[in-house]
Parts: structure tokens; C-alpha cells; sequence
């Protein structure tokens, strides 16, 4: 009800989980409000420009409603937000500066929703991110490249941006993002090389980079990624053959080298007596002129049938 949105001494608003309808009500400026969770309902309408009148907001989740509209510009005058999770709507516009946040931000989730533009509008030298661990912009419509300001989110673990039409290359400065532990692009329209500097990430455990249109020979600083447990470089453009180096993957339980163009014996990688079995390995070794050789791959891929069972 809209009375919700005037009552003065109103400090946690929990409805999450419910099926409520309807719009979310106007705020008059409650200074007390720091809690709103409406997430999992049926509500409809944008989110009101009224929610930068709270001042104290700390943390705010509206997802898996059927929200519509732009978000706010008055989102980005939330001084203390800590968390914003507008996951599974159908938002429309740009991306939110949080311009006014005095640095306090730590999680950001607009997944699954019609964002359009650049990330230019978020990924920004010298932000209030300074606290930001999780970015999830995820099945959206996003445009242009990853900004190389991405390497001033010194704190950030974990970066979603599959499923947009990202482009342009992976920047250099990923370097800086020493607390990483997922980074997933996949399906954009990504070019170029995987960067050495890739290998600088000793935290990363998941990656996942299929669906791009990546090219060169797969770098072997990868090798150095010895926590990682998920690698996808399926549907790219990478040719030559695997670097030796990755045979210091020893944590890889799922790996996915498939519709390619990579050549060569994996046997002496990946599987010799001492490795643990990869839970799950595809490649194209499904070819009867195939230039691959896999023993050890669960799945064996060709253009004709796809992955099969090896």
C-alpha cells in the first residue's frame, strides 16, 4: 500500500518472497528506512525516483519482479548504498554512476534485465567502489568494451558480463584485479587474446570466456591459475597447440577447449597417471581426421554432431 512509503519511524521493509502486485509506493523521505527487500513478487511500474529521498539506505534487493522503466538517476545520490540487487526485471536504459556514494558499495546485480549502452557509466577511474567485490551485469544489452578503468576495482571477486554484446579486446589492466576469483564473458563478441597478464590472477577459480571471438594461441600463463577449477575457451578462434604450462592446472574439474582450431597431443597434458580425472573435458577429438588426440576427454566434439560422450 502506498501508506508504506510515509511512515516516519519505518527502518526495515521486508516483503520479499510474497506475491504482492502493484507499484512500488512513493518515499516521503524517511531518514530512518536503511533495509528495503521486496525481491520475488509480481510488482510492476519503475522504481520510484522518490528512493533517492533515503538518505540512509543501505541496502536494497527488487529482483525477480517485473519492474520497468530506467533505474533512477536518483539512485546515484544514495550516499551509504551498500548493496543494490535489481536482478530479473525488465529495466530499460543506461547504467546507474552511483555518483554520490561516498564509497560504501560492495555488491551491484542488474542481471537478466534490457540495459543498454556502455559500462563506461559504471566503470569509472577513481568511483566510490573502493569496497566493491561482486559485479553481475549478466544477460543484458550492453555495448563497447571493458573499460580499462576496470583496473581501479582493485577489490573486486567476481565479474559477470556474459550474455551482452560486449566487443573490443580484454584490457591489460585486468592485471590489478588481484582478489578476482570468477571472470565470466561469455557469449559477446570479444576479440583478440586472452592477455599474459591473465596470469597475474592467482585467486581466479572460474573462467569462463566461450562464445567470443578470441584468437591466437591460448597463453601459458594460464599454467599459473593453479586454483582454478573451471576453464571455458569453447566456440573461439584459438589455433596452435595447448601450452605445455597448463599442465599445472591440477584443481580443473571442468574444462572446455571445444570448436576450436587447437592441434596436438592433450595426452601429455592433461592425461597422465599422476593428474586426477578432469571431471568433465571437451574437446574436438570427435573428427576421424581430428589433429587432436584425448584420451581422457569426457566429451568428444565435431561441427557434424556436436559433443558426444567420448
Amino acid at each position: 500500500p502506498s501508506q508504506l512509503g510515509q511512515l516516519p519511524k519505518l527502518e526495515v521493509l521486508e516483503l520479499a518472497s510474497n506475491k504482492l502486485s502493484g507499484s512500488i509506493p512513493a518515499f516521503a523521505g524517511q531518514e530512518t528506512i536503511y533495509f528495503i527487500s521486496l525481491f520475488e513478487n509480481q510488482l510492476t511500474g519503475a522504481i520510484p525516483a522518490s528512493i533517492g529521498d533515503l538518505p540512509n539506505l543501505l541496502f536494497l534487493d527488487v529482483r525477480k519482479n517485473d519492474l520497468s522503466g530506467k533505474i533512477p538517476e536518483s539512485i546515484n545520490t544514495i550516499r551509504q548504498l551498500v548493496t543494490l540487487n535489481a536482478a530479473e526485471n525488465s529495466l530499460t536504459g543506461p547504467l546507474p554512476s552511483f555518483s554520490g556514494n561516498i564509497g560504501l558499495l560492495q555488491s551491484i546485480d542488474l542481471s537478466g534485465n534490457h540495459l543498454s549502452g556502455s559500462l563506461d557509466n559504471l566503470i569509472i577511474e577513481d568511483g566510490p567502489f573502493g569496497e566493491l567485490h561482486t559485479i553481475n551485469l549478466a544477460s543484458n544489452q550492453l555495448t563497447g568494451s571493458i573499460p580499462t578503468a576496470i583496473g581501479s576495482f582493485t577489490r573486486l571477486a567476481t565479474l559477470l558480463l556474459s550474455e551482452n554484446e560486449i566487443s573490443g579486446s580484454i584490457p591489460l589492466e585486468v592485471r590489478e584485479l588481484q582478489r578476482l576469483d570468477t571472470l565470466v564473458l561469455d557469449n559477446n563478441q570479444i576479440s583478440g587474446r586472452i592477455p599474459e597478464e591473465i596470469g597475474q590472477l592467482s585467486r581466479l577459480k572460474h573462467i569462463d570466456m566461450s562464445n567470443n571471438r578470441l584468437n591466437g594461441t591460448i597463453t601459458d600463463t594460464l599454467g599459473l591459475l593453479s586454483s582454478l577449477a573451471i576453464l571455458n575457451l569453447s566456440n573461439n578462434m584459438f589455433a596452435g597447440s595447448i601450452p605445455e604450462a597448463l599442465e599445472g592446472l591440477r584443481d580443473l574439474n571442468e574444462l572446455y577447449l571445444q570448436n576450436n582450431m587447437l592441434t596436438g597431443n592433450f595426452d601429455t597434458i592433461f592425461c597422465s597417471a599422476d593428474w586426477g580425472p578432469i571431471g568433465t573435458f571437451a574437446a574436438d577429438c570427435g573428427e576421424t581426421t581430428s589433429e587432436v588426440t584425448c584420451s581422457c576427454c569426457t566429451l568428444c566434439c565435431n561441427n557434424a554432431i556436436g559433443c558426444v560422450p567420448a
